[in-house]
């Protein structure tokens, strides 16, 4: 027979003796079928039920308590006795239950969570700190048990207005603290401590943490990444670009030299952006952001003519950055039709793209070209895209540029239009 006719028949059984008012055979039969079936917890619940009816607090304690003592790692025969406790006004003894609970499962967080909840509720703040740090010393490379003491800091120091308190950060600081001790090959441990010294502002602090952190984990790219952010806080430019240098002298990590060129960018240290864009000419062909960057500080210094080399070096990549700054550069030599001619290769190579198109009108209407910047807006519009609108403001502008309000005049009745009609389909 298997066990759901066991538990079908049993029903059955416990049905007719309750209608038949045989209580003593129905807890008779009860403890003969929790005897020869331990881990099913409704046969407990029924019989504290029928217990409850009876007045026999004590025995329904009991009961769990053999529940438990053969369920050892099943956390709700724990709760089902809690809630006995509960009903039964004895909330003194639920936390010797819950360590009791713990010391059978010390490597389960559910169980200290029970606890905790309930020191919550009772307002035992500190004994909630312990009860995690007992579960800290008892698993120590489990990252969920720190997490768990955080969640507990910030629901006490949480001030009334949903901000923690110092007091709070500087707690949970500690606790990664721990964790980094306890974890010393875990870099997320001292980004989450950083975090914590970040809310009190204790910068020299963090780059302590971070150093730290380099010392065991010196190829984690985003160590060096957050002590770079930290250092341009405290305004340490140089600092800055030799936190990184010592990255990339460590590991060939893409990441590593964008960080470097933007730190650059951001000091506007054109020339020795250069020289290291120009110094890693190898890597170009897969760290496109140096070509960028290249790009950027020579447009700074107006180098026009360096700029047309890098971008004839790197034309056959098809990117719409080089086809934009060749364009660009050629135009402010005063190269025009050369920055034309740039857009026509461009247009030839991608097949007449829309965006091209865009681009080499924008440049023909900066060169005061109208008409040819008309004829291509004006080819734009007679394929119905999708940016109808856009087109429209396009054609308006260049004919006010080039003074021809008529047309204008008519371009702007026709946008009012066709803006009342999308207004209409919304």
């Amino acid at each position: 027979m298997n066990q759901n006719s066991i538990s079908h028949y049993i029903q059955s059984k416990l049905n007719e003796l309750n209608i038949q008012g045989e209580q003593d055979e129905t807890l008779e039969l009860l403890n003969k079928n929790i005897e020869n079936n331990k881990n099913n917890i409704n046969l407990y619940m029924k019989k504290t039920q029928l217990l409850a009816q009876l007045g026999k607090l004590q025995e329904i304690l009991n009961t769990w308590d053999f529940g438990i003592l053969n369920n050892i790692h099943d956390i709700n025969f724990y709760q089902e006795k809690a809630q006995a406790l509960r009903n039964q006004s004895k909330q003194n003894q639920l936390i010797e239950l819950y360590d009791f609970a713990i010391t059978q499962n010390v490597k389960d967080v559910s169980f200290y969570q029970l606890k905790c909840r309930e020191l919550f509720q009772q307002k035992r703040y500190q004994e909630i700190f312990e009860c995690w740090d007992y579960g800290i010393n008892n698993n120590k490379e489990h990252k969920i048990f720190y997490i768990q003491k955080i969640n507990s800091i910030k629901q006490i120091y949480t001030l009334n207005d949903a901000v923690i308190s110092d007091e709070g950060w500087r707690k949970i600081a500690e606790c990664w603290d721990a964790g980094i001790i306890n974890n010393i090959y875990d870099y997320s441990f001292y980004i989450q401590k950083v975090q914590a010294l970040e809310k009190l502002g204790e910068y020299n602090e963090i780059l302590e943490c971070l150093d730290l952190g380099l010392k065991n984990n010196k190829y984690q790219y985003i160590l060096y990444k957050k002590k770079g952010e930290i250092l341009e806080k405290m305004g340490k430019q140089q600092e800055i670009i030799d936190n990184y240098d010592k990255a990339i002298s460590l590991m060939k990590h893409p990441a590593i030299y964008e960080e470097k060129a933007n730190a650059l960018i951001k000091q506007q240290k054109w020339y020795e952006l250069i020289e290291f864009c120009n110094s890693n000419k190898s890597k170009e062909s897969n760290y496109f952001f140096l070509v960028k960057s290249l790009i950027q500080a020579l447009s700074e210094l107006e180098g026009q003519e360096e700029i047309i080399k890098v971008c004839d070096e790197h034309i056959h990549r098809n990117n719409m950055f080089i086809y934009k700054s060749k364009a660009n550069a050629l135009f402010k030599l005063g190269f025009l039709n050369e920055a034309i001619e740039c857009w026509d290769d461009a247009l030839r190579i991608n097949n007449n793209l829309e965006e091209y198109q865009i681009e080499k009108m924008n440049a023909l209407k900066e060169q005061h070209r109208y008409p040819e910047a008309l004829q291509i807006c004006n080819y734009l519009i007679r394929l119905e895209l999708n940016n109808q609108q856009e087109m429209q403001n396009l054609k308006l502008d260049i004919l006010e540029e080039q003074g021809n309000f008529r047309e204008a005049l008519k371009i702007s009745r026709m946008n009012e239009s066709i803006r009342k009609t999308l207004y209409q389909e919304i």
